[in-house]
């Protein structure tokens, strides 16, 4: 390896030695860029309809969640993934997938731990 010392007069610096892309400058208080979309004219929109909600949003199997492993339930459980697995459906209560994260790292409990 050879170590060249390189004077700051030799660096060209200049915006032709960048020709790739051309800088604007940064405005901070501007709004943030999304991506166009390649075809017609879209927008969101919040629609509030007469009438009760459909079934697959209020049927009682739509709020019990329950663990796959220990089969905690409840409407208010929250599930996590499995982390020795790769797909990313919500089937294990927070106590499980901490267990199961252990079991993935290797992690061994000291004396008197569950």
């Amino acid at each position: 390896m050879t170590l060249r010392l390189v004077n700051d007069d030799d660096i060209d610096d200049s915006m032709a030695a960048n020709v790739e892309r051309e800088e604007e400058p940064i405005d901070i208080g501007q709004a943030r860029r999304r991506a166009k979309r390649q075809g017609g004219a879209t927008h969101w929109r919040i629609v509030e309809a007469d009438g009760p909600a459909p079934e697959h949003l209020t049927s009682p199997a739509a709020k019990v969640r329950t663990c796959r492993r220990c089969g905690a339930s409840g409407e208010s459980l929250v599930l996590w993934a499995d982390p020795a697995s790769s797909h990313p459906e919500r089937v294990l209560c927070p106590t499980c997938q901490g267990k199961a994260t252990a079991d993935l790292i290797g992690y061994q409990p000291k004396r008197g731990e569950p």
